[in-house]
């Protein structure tokens, strides 16, 4: 008994398992009702999902798709400035994210005990990839955009979702001497994808989608050319 009260305990304050799926209801921020900002766009191709992100990374809104996902809109954004993230149905992320610069100087024992951390960063994923990372903070942290696959049955969640599971976030690492600590991450992106359909998205960063401007208008950015 002594063992069960204490997880009843952690359960209540909502501290999961290892293996439990996270909870997608409240994935992202809810728009704001007073705030009259927003961001909208045509795109060339459709779209699963529009996620833009706060540039100080504590807030995430998912945006609203036309029917066959070729625009999207945000509505109720606070005044500020935003990064965006695109999700193509054909599997590919074209996002405008600022992560910092200079990666290539992280070489060597200091590379591979990054991509350490990475990999034991999270255990309920099977594999990972690293998409884009930058040094920020004059070279004393690291922000990593990384996809994460659980590509083997998993537990069901609330939904009752039981296929491959694949995560985007960004993730803060600290630097200490010729390793890299992590500190935490902001996710994304969560969905459970087709069965079989494991492989990894291809990324490209678009200049274009970072640092948008909203005061208190819905922002149009016309008809977007997407990479691909």
């Amino acid at each position: 008994m002594k063992f069960i009260l204490p997880l009843l305990f952690l359960l209540g304050l909502g501290v999961a398992a290892p293996l439990c799926a996270e909870n997608t209801k409240n994935f992202y921020t809810h728009p704001k009702p007073d705030a009259k900002g927003g961001i909208s766009a045509a795109v060339d191709r459709p779209l699963t999902h529009a996620i833009a992100l706060e540039r100080d990374r504590t807030s995430s809104f998912k945006g609203a798709l036309s029917e066959n996902g070729t625009r999207f809109v945000f509505n109720g954004l606070p005044t500020g400035k935003y990064d965006l993230i695109l999700v193509t149905q054909d599997g590919f992320v074209l996002e405008g994210l600022l992560l910092g610069t200079g990666g290539e100087a992280v070489t060597g024992q200091g590379r591979r005990n990054f991509e350490e951390r990475i990999e034991k960063a999270d255990g309920f994923f099977t594999k990972y990839k690293l998409h884009r990372f930058g040094l920020v903070e004059d070279g004393s942290k690291i922000l990593a955009l990384i996809e994460r696959m659980r590509d083997k049955e998993s537990l069901e969640d609330a939904s009752g979702k039981k296929g491959p599971i694949r995560r985007f976030e960004i993730a803060e690492f600290d630097k200490a001497v010729d390793t890299w600590s992590f500190l935490r991450n902001r996710h994304l992106y969560r969905e459970e994808d087709a069965p079989g359909r494991t492989a990894f998205f291809e990324s490209h960063f678009v200049p274009s989608l970072g640092g948008v401007r909203v005061i208190d208008s819905i922002k149009d950015l016309g008809t977007l050319n997407l990479p691909r």
